[in-house]
């Protein structure tokens, strides 16, 4: 690390109180290299902002700085400020792949404790304070330096390698107005942000802190004889759900059911609370210590395993749980306690949930009023609650709500359950991407269960292909975590077909006999495994044949884009020159390791177990579920992908 940090902050020259406030937080602190450097004017103060930022990107890129900080003028460093938390802050988020690490920010998006001091978020607001790391600059780069694009906004959307070190070490202070976000123009809203976003990761570690102490897992056995009463909430008239319901249950025989009269009034909402009462006096009578207590339009899905399910309602009883969930329709944060249990701030949804006896007087004694809704009444009132995830309930859709009008406007349920599986699986990805939990292979088996075409795409990432379980080492809303370097976390004989485009030349050679061993092992009989990669036979007609016009072209075309320098240095019509500048760029840019001709991937895949293997148009299959998946031509001119790639199927 360098030996001072370069700190680049923006400052328009008539805001003279806020160059003053930051200049005298920076004094006296040697362990950083101030610049103030001016700042674009413009009407819109997000736009000016945006091109100042691109502009010190720009500078920190010519300079070669492995990380700088961009630091706007109304930053204050907090009480917790200390030089050498934040270098090792630095070198960790750093060690983490990070592409920004943050001071301190005035709103988060499901953030994901990963480290004693660093909580990796979704997206952000905050720039005052904020660490860009060098692997970013490209990236930000590439992005047009003519727009105003709302930079914090814009970067949350560019990236999911984002974090913020806590406790803050950076706020903002209130002069009173906002260049850039006029809502900030309120005397103290901006602190207050501040203060309510640190709050709430307070509250998140104190979470993880408390369910750290319970290190027992697999320590104990699950009684044989082990029933859980079920009470199912049922109108007599509502034989459409009574009949479903009895149904997801008849399979299992430790569950103890008893159909309950669901209680009648005016306010559907009261009627369900007193429902939930009722069953709890005559749980209370029968001693008992946890109940499962169900709506009539609950499913199982198919993550549903009973033995599993049974462990995570003892290990949640002796955590001291008060609300166990198998399913929500809407949540806010989440953190994982083990096995598939995690702590919830508030739920929605109460069609499938386990309450322990400690909570019972609780609920009892509660004034629940006619505005109140069970799910959101019952967050409010409990402490401990834990959900299991991936969902293991989620409600039917029979068309009306007795309890909530909201949701017969919406047309679909289960639209909501989807929204909360879609967030869930956010935090469930950055989980297994930083090791906090271990369990991809159930993650994947459900994605795989739940699909008719077992399809796998193997290093996605931005082509996110329709009916496929699309994987990457980066990760978001749509794309599981899956390292094609490792044993894929998939049974044998399992998959229909597995594609990967513009992948497979990352990784080195071991690696790539690895994946291809494990494509050969996860495919069905008859299971087509579809690679496309760039071409070693291009780049030799392209060096020995530097006359032809296309390959001049292809030439001009790929230095200007990716090494103008080189382009500018040689362009002096003697193509050879610039064709052997494209073949090294080939080889040695963008992370490439090997470049295969047709006749080694050809012997390779062989040696996996292969047959029947053939070059194919790009774009073209005779297995219809395989055509036109390439999108490298998205990225490059068609034209030239064409030229530099090549399209091999095997099967298994």
């Amino acid at each position: 690390m360098k030996s001072t940090i370069p700190v680049y902050i923006p400052n328009l020259e008539f805001r003279k109180d806020r160059r003053k406030s930051v200049v005298a937080q920076f004094s006296g602190r040697e362990e950083f290299e101030v610049h103030i450097v001016p700042a674009i004017k413009h009407s819109n103060g997000a736009w000016g902002l945006w091109q100042t930022f691109y502009q010190i990107v720009s500078l920190a890129t010519e300079k070669k700085y492995p990380f700088f900080i961009f630091c706007e003028d109304d930053h204050i460093f907090s009480d917790n400020y200390d030089t050498e938390f934040l270098k090792e802050s630095i070198k960790e988020a750093d060690s983490l792949g990070a592409d920004l690490l943050s001071g301190g920010m005035s709103w988060i998006d499901c953030p994901v404790q990963v480290t004693e001091r660093l909580f990796w978020v979704k997206a952000f607001n905050g720039m005052q304070f904020t660490i860009i790391f060098k692997r970013f600059y490209h990236t930000i780069l590439t992005f047009s330096n003519k727009k105003g694009y709302i930079t914090d906004s814009f970067l949350s959307g560019l990236s999911d390698n984002i974090f913020v070190l806590y406790p803050y070490i950076s706020t903002q202070a209130d002069f009173g107005y906002s260049d850039v976000t006029s809502k900030n123009n309120i005397r103290d809203r901006v602190p207050s942000l501040f203060k309510n976003t640190l709050l709430q990761l307070d509250k998140l570690n104190k979470v993880r802190l408390f369910y750290q102490q319970f290190l027992f897992e697999n320590i104990f056995t699950i009684p044989d004889d082990l029933s859980l009463p079920t009470y199912i909430i049922n109108l007599p008239n509502r034989i459409d759900r009574r009949e479903s319901i009895k149904q997801q249950f008849s399979k299992y025989n430790v569950f103890e059911v008893l159909f309950i009269d669901a209680c009648i009034d005016s306010h559907a909402n009261v009627g369900l609370w007193k429902s939930i009462c009722k069953i709890i006096k005559m749980a209370e009578q029968g001693d008992d210590e946890v109940i499962l207590v169900c709506e009539d339009d609950h499913i199982f899905t198919n993550d549903f395993r009973i033995n599993f399910f049974l462990k995570q309602v003892w290990l949640a009883g002796m955590m001291g749980t008060d609300i166990l969930s198998g399913g929500i329709g809407g949540f806010g944060n989440i953190v994982p306690v083990k096995s598939g249990l995690f702590w919830v701030d508030w739920l929605w949804c109460t069609q499938f949930i386990v309450i322990y006896r400690r909570a019972f007087s609780t609920i009892l004694n509660a004034s629940f009023k006619d505005t109140d809704v069970a799910d959101e009444f019952l967050s409010r009132l409990l402490t401990n609650k834990l959900i299991i995830y991936p969902f293991i309930s989620v409600q039917k859709e029979f068309g009306y709500s007795d309890v909530t009008k909201a949701n017969n406007n919406i047309g679909n349920i289960s639209w909501l359950f989807n929204r909360s599986k879609d967030k869930g699986n956010i935090y469930l990805r950055t989980l297994m991407k930083y090791g906090i939990i271990k369990n991809e292979q159930y993650t994947l088996k459900a994605c795989l269960d739940s699909m008719h075409i077992k399809a796998l795409h193997l290093g996605c990432g931005t082509n996110i292909l329709k009916g496929w379980l699309n994987t990457d080492i980066n990760t978001n809303d749509y794309v599981s975590y899956l390292n094609a370097e490792n044993p894929f976390p998939i049974e044998d004989n399992t998959l229909d077909y597995i594609f990967s485009e513009h992948m497979f030349e990352h990784l080195t050679y071991e690696s790539g006999k690895s994946m291809l061993k494990e494509c050969y092992r996860t495919l069905k009989y008859g299971g087509v495994l579809r690679l496309t990669t760039p071409t070693l036979d291009f780049l030799m007609t392209l060096y020995y044949e530097p006359q032809k016009k296309t390959h001049q072209d292809y030439a001009r075309w790929s230095l200007q884009q990716f090494a103008p320098q080189m382009y500018a240095e040689f362009n002096n019509g003697e193509y050879d020159l610039l064709i052997a500048l494209v073949v090294n760029n080939f080889m040695h840019f963008w992370g490439h390791q090997m470049i295969y001709n047709h006749s080694l991937l050809y012997k390779m895949m062989e040696k996996a177990g292969f047959k029947n293997i053939k070059r194919c148009p790009i774009g073209s299959s005779e297995h219809p579920y395989l055509c036109c998946l390439e999108h490298h031509g998205d990225v490059i001119p068609e034209w030239a992908n064409e030229m530099e790639s090549m399209a091999i199927e095997a099967s298994k």
